[in-house]
């Protein structure tokens, strides 16, 4: 697939739409409860993006993600992503 002077700024929206499309059953991530594949991964990453939009997220938005480590973290991240947000880690520790 050739790009050209447009593909190269895509939305990330776009841009995950695509691999989703190419990569549906594919694993995207290993959690602790098993294999997560792109289209259930997109099902949660739109699902979280929603939520995130009621709460009033917008595009250019800053958002500080104090969480540890885990899969939910890099959904969210793809959601704020989605909605054009910036995420902005705090390096929070895994307290047990």
């Amino acid at each position: 697939m050739e790009s050209g002077p447009q593909e190269k700024f895509l939305p990330m929206r776009e841009v995950w739409r695509r691999r989703v499309a190419v990569s549906g059953e594919l694993p995207f991530l290993w959690t602790e409860n098993g294999e997560l594949d792109f289209a259930s991964a997109h099902d949660k990453v739109a699902r979280i993006a929603c939520g995130l939009d009621k709460l009033g997220i917008r595009a250019g938005d800053i958002v500080g993600l104090g969480m540890a480590n885990r899969h939910e973290l890099v959904l969210l991240h793809l959601a704020l992503q989605w909605l054009g947000a910036v995420s902005m880690p705090l390096l929070a520790r895994d307290i047990r």
